[in-house]
């Protein structure tokens, strides 16, 4: 008999189940082939609650877990279906701690990263939410929360800023890293309540040291488009407290006409821009006619690259600001 399944390949035991495929790869009997022992997994999960000694069969061997359940996000992706069962029998796993230690949580925050239907990721939001990660598997995926901020989908921005809430306390959150894509989302319509805990978590931070980029308030300013009355409150006592530098009124200038509530009247307190020209002008008024002429923006240095062009019009598309129009 040893002979004769030393003889066997992977199309010959297409009709068998999972327990009993893995036994042979186990024993050296059969290839790993990845894609056909994900499949058998999947149907081996679709029935894991009426049998339970499939259960028992994938909890004594975590290294299926490593082998077979890290690639499943990606799998399950390009083989995606709505029969719920697999995600609750997933659930049962990794509530019996079979998922730690390993990438499962990691790679299905990465699929989010993916093209996918927006009915799709939010099955995978509320599929990661139901896992209850803790804030110590979370952290070694923040790179990939930050990035899921740039996300087309306000349901991902809305979950990922949840997740990234939850380990923003932490001593090994990347802070400057978070900052510079959460820019990336500060034109993302309705996604106010979101974009408010990323302020709180800017001003926690300055509290401790300031600020070192003065330029940030450019993209911070983007945000008086956010019909949101608490919102712009923030932004502005942020602009005032930390980035309150020469050069201030001029940024918010293009977004007077969206400041509401206590946002206007903390920035009322601010010089206005034409009040300076103003006051330049006068001072400079003995100069000769041709000093008077209206100062040159500074070009971009053409011909451009189809690629830096590309990303030129993004950068305008995405950020709103003058200074990136100009």
């Amino acid at each position: 008999h040893l002979e004769q399944l030393a003889q066997l390949d992977v199309k010959s035991c297409k009709n068998l189940g999972f327990p009993v495929l893995w036994s042979l790869y186990e024993n050296d009997f059969i290839p790993f082939e990845e894609n056909f022992l994900l499949e058998k997994l999947c149907d081996a999960l679709f029935l894991m609650s009426k049998y339970k000694e499939i259960e028992s069969f994938i909890l004594k061997r975590p290294v299926i877990a490593e082998k077979l359940c890290t690639k499943l996000p990606f799998f399950l992706t390009d083989n995606f279906s709505t029969n719920t069962f697999l995600y609750d029998n997933l659930l049962i796993l990794a509530k019996k701690e079979y998922f730690k230690d390993t990438q499962v949580l990691a790679n299905l925050l990465e699929v989010l990263l993916s093209p996918l239907k927006t009915s799709t990721a939010n099955s995978y939001c509320r599929f990661i939410e139901d896992f209850n990660p803790t804030t110590e598997e979370l952290l070694p995926s923040q790179q990939t929360l930050f990035a899921l901020l740039s996300s087309d989908k306000t349901s991902v921005v809305n979950f990922v800023m949840k997740l990234i809430k939850q380990i923003a306390d932490e001593k090994a959150f990347d802070f400057q890293t978070f900052a510079d894509n959460f820019a990336l989302c500060f034109a993302t319509p309705k996604i106010a309540k979101s974009q408010l805990i990323g302020l709180n978590i800017l001003e926690k931070y300055y509290k401790k040291q300031a600020p070192t980029n003065p330029d940030y308030r450019e993209q911070l300013a983007v945000l008086f488009t956010v019909p949101d009355v608490k919102l712009q409150e923030k932004v502005a006592n942020l602009l005032t407290t930390y980035f309150n530098h020469e050069g201030l009124p001029e940024v918010i200038a293009p977004y007077c006409d969206y400041l509401k509530g206590k946002a206007q009247d903390l920035l009322q307190s601010l010089p206005s821009p034409t009040s300076s020209e103003n006051s330049e002008n006068s001072e400079n008024s003995h100069t000769s006619h041709s000093s008077q002429t209206a100062r040159p923006l500074t070009p971009v240095p053409c011909p451009l690259t189809p690629e830096k062009l590309l990303f030129l019009l993004g950068d305008c598309l995405r950020e709103r600001t003058a200074a990136t129009i100009d």
